[in-house]
């Protein structure tokens, strides 16, 4: 096109004699001076990073003094269990300077020897643990109920845990059982067994946990629940629901965050299946007890927790067959935001070879990081530019100068188990290490070159950038004028001509030609009607001139009005037409006028490109929080590329679509803009030879407060696109 040459060889001389030459500079530049600072870069992390590893080796050495004051807290050796006197006195004199905060010892008949003096946290008894013979039964037997469950034998799962049940007398072990045989009980399609083995749970252990420390007593409070509800006894179900909600609320201390989320997800999940909406009297006041549940906060949790912990690994060691053994173990962790350290060494029975005993030291990490780090890090003697800190996992200061607040850490360290969750930071002060990296003229030549390339390339970007849009604009509105002639040439020649065969045979004025005549005249002046309709419609939502009046509709009702109301046209050009409309569907806030517009488009489209596959489907849905409005055919399809770019303004495909088929491509650009104009969207699923099947997807509005709707008319603009 001569008119296109012109801005192209423009183009290309400002490239060739401006940005060529510029790129080529600035890119030279900046490859020098990021290779020097590159390099003073890594020789900085390096120097750093040496100084780290010795730091933190030096912070280690000095915590292993902590450690080693913890062990000698507790007693060692046969004959433990008499000396408890020591371990009062020696936690006593050593809470300053080992940091322990509690003790919590157990023993494995079950009873807790030294409950924390003045202690006015809740306390959950440890549970007595299988001696070693025992243990290697119950191992079988937890392998075989575990198989047989993931095999789908429900029969031989149930059997394995009823001889746990006949053959120990660990209560906790037998709680497991106890749940896992009213679980097949619900999968056998046995709820009363299943109520009546939960209820039994509930009344003999009703703080047992299972090998995974989740406290069975929520798990079988879930199972009733599920029981009564395939019972159908729904209100009964939601009642035992909300007393777990409670009851959950009062023991949040004993479990962690993410436990106490996934549990009331699980009660949540039951109850939207159960509560009717709207609630009958009978419902009332148990929304009153749920709405209590739910604001109840989750508790921080306490020395119950860490009983807990404790309790499932004196468990373990004895039903694993665990020898005794000297080293400490750690349990450290982060729970709910806070750093939590246990140090739990086992204890010997009175052969001095098996697990008789457990012994756990808590530790005050908030006074140690308060007390002991800050003098640790003193010691190191860092070089005055330098700051040490220990940061936690969210690289937040734990402990330091107060200047590392605010500076960025060029390296860190792990401390290492069973201080993981600590990390030794090395901070410079921001100046010290941009003086190494950047020159001050350094740093001019590079704001210099930075400047110079941006403007070049933000210029050379918008002149591209105007010339291609105005190209498309061009190739568009020359594509438009000549759809828009031959649309309206053809309806105008038909007219012509069957005026002139009515005007020359005057003698078939009221016979049946005459009539057909007449008739051809009126399609095609609707022809025309629906052209000027479409363009006008274009403008307006163009111009944003064009308002939607939202109002509060039945949607149902109204997609099948105007689908019924297509039918006489589809079926009169041999079309298998079917309307499917959901029951129930919600009220929706639409412009009638353009959802029925929306709808006429795609009927319209469906008839035009389809061939011998003629059948018509309009469906009505709703899927989660949007309704769909779907028109489906058997058409001639449309190409994956062509997806997104048939809904842009004036664009036809080009194949057969534009050749056989009349149209100036408006028709789905505003399907596109009112349904955008509706906070909607519209989708596609097409392939070549397959058919289409297009959806105005429909925002659904929430459910109002206290059951009322909003009222009155809205104005939405549905100009843009």
């Amino acid at each position: 096109m001569p008119w296109i040459r012109k801005p192209l060889l423009l183009a290309g001389t400002v490239f060739a004699v401006v940005l060529g030459p510029s790129f080529a500079l600035g890119w030279f530049s900046l490859r020098a001076v990021q290779s020097e600072r590159d390099a003073a870069g890594r020789r900085l992390l390096e120097d750093q990073e040496r100084y780290a590893q010795f730091a933190g080796r030096a912070v280690r050495t000095e915590l292993q003094v902590l450690e080693a004051a913890w062990e000698a807290l507790v007693p060692r050796g046969v004959g433990w269990e008499s000396r408890l006197d020591e371990v009062r006195v020696a936690l006593a004199a050593a809470r300053g300077r080992a940091f322990v905060r509690d003790c919590h010892l157990l023993h494995a008949s079950g009873r807790r020897l030294y409950p924390v003096p003045d202690s006015t946290e809740a306390v959950i008894q440890p549970r007595a643990v299988p001696d070693a013979t025992e243990a290697e039964r119950i191992r079988e037997l937890l392998a075989a109920a575990e198989a047989g469950e993931f095999a789908g034998d429900l029969d031989a799962a149930l059997r394995a845990y009823q001889r746990i049940l006949r053959q120990t007398l660990t209560p906790s072990l037998r709680a497991t059982a106890q749940a896992g045989i009213g679980r097949l009980q619900l999968q056998r399609g046995a709820p009363d067994a299943a109520i009546r083995e939960y209820q039994e749970l509930l009344r003999v252990y009703p703080e047992a946990r299972d090998l995974d420390n989740q406290p069975l007593r929520v798990h079988a409070q879930l199972g009733i629940a599920r029981a009564l509800e395939s019972k159908g006894e729904t209100l009964a179900a939601a009642r035992a629901l909300t007393a777990l909600y409670g009851d959950l609320g009062r023991h949040s201390d004993e479990i962690s965050s993410l436990q106490y989320t996934l549990l009331v997800e699980r009660i949540e999940g039951q109850l939207a299946r159960l509560l009717p909406r709207p609630a009958p009297a009978a419902w009332r006041g148990l929304e009153r007890s749920l709405a209590a549940a739910r604001a109840r906060p989750k508790k921080q949790v306490g020395s119950a927790y860490l009983v807990h912990k404790l309790s499932r690994k004196l468990l373990r060691a004895s039903l694993e067959g665990l020898p005794y053994s000297t080293p400490p173990r750690y349990v450290s962790e982060t729970v709910e935001g806070k750093p939590l350290l246990l140090v739990y060494l086992f204890l010997p029975d009175a052969s001095g070879t098996a697990v008789a005993g457990l012994a756990g030291l808590e530790i005050d990490l908030e006074r140690m990081s308060r007390d002991a780090l800050p003098g640790i890090l003193d010691r190191l003697e860092p070089a005055p530019e330098i700051t040490l800190a220990v940061v936690d996992e969210s690289s937040r200061v734990v402990s330091g100068g107060p200047e590392a607040a605010g500076s960025p850490s060029l390296v860190t360290t792990s401390l290492g188990v069973p201080f993981d969750f600590w990390k030794l930071a090395v901070f410079r002060q921001p100046e010290a290490g941009a003086d190494l990296v950047y020159g001050f003229r350094t740093k001019v030549y590079l704001y210099v070159v930075l400047m110079l390339l941006l403007t070049i390339v933000a210029g050379a970007s918008f002149g591209v950038a105007a010339l291609r849009h105005q190209s498309r604009l061009a190739r568009l509105k020359t594509g438009f004028v000549s759809r828009v002639s031959h649309e309206l040439r053809t309806p105008l020649t038909s007219i012509r001509l069957y005026t002139e065969m009515l005007e020359l045979g005057g003698e078939l004025a009221g016979s049946e030609a005459s009539a057909r005549s007449l008739g051809t005249i009126r399609r095609e002046c609707e022809r025309l009607q629906r052209l000027i309709d479409e363009l006008l419609d274009f403008a307006r939502l163009e111009r944003g001139s064009r308002q939607l009046r939202l109002e509060y509709e039945e949607i149902g009702p109204l997609v099948r009005v105007t689908a019924e109301g297509f039918r006489s046209q589809a079926e009169s050009e041999g079309f298998r037409y079917e309307v499917n409309i959901e029951p129930e569907l919600p009220e929706l806030r639409v412009d009638a006028d353009a959802v029925r517009q929306m709808l006429l488009n795609l009927l319209s489209n469906a008839v035009k490109y389809s061939d011998a596959e003629r059948v018509i489907v309009v469906r009505t849905f709703r899927r989660g929080v949007e309704l769909g409005i779907q028109v489906e055919d058997q058409g001639i399809g449309v190409e994956p590329e062509e997806h997104q770019r048939i809904f842009e303004d004036f664009y036809r495909c080009e194949s057969r679509l534009s050749s056989q088929r009349g149209g100036v491509g408006l028709g789905l650009t505003l399907v596109r803009r009112l349904a955008e104009g509706h906070g909607g969207r519209v989708s596609l699923e097409s392939a070549p030879g397959q058919g289409s099947r297009f959806t105005v997807w429909l925002p659904v509005p929430p459910l109002p407060a206290a059951g009322l709707r909003p009222a009155g008319d809205g104005l939405a603009e549905a100009g843009g696109g």
